[in-house]
């Protein structure tokens, strides 16, 4: 079994989450 990272990012409906969650994976170079 290999090791799983979990990131949370809290937000609100309309922030930005996604598009925050997605460069933040891009820069980890984790699948998004």
């Amino acid at each position: 079994m290999g090791i799983h990272t979990v990131v949370s990012i809290s937000r609100q409906f309309g922030s930005g989450g996604r598009e925050i969650g997605r460069l933040l994976a891009e820069a980890c170079e984790i699948p998004f």
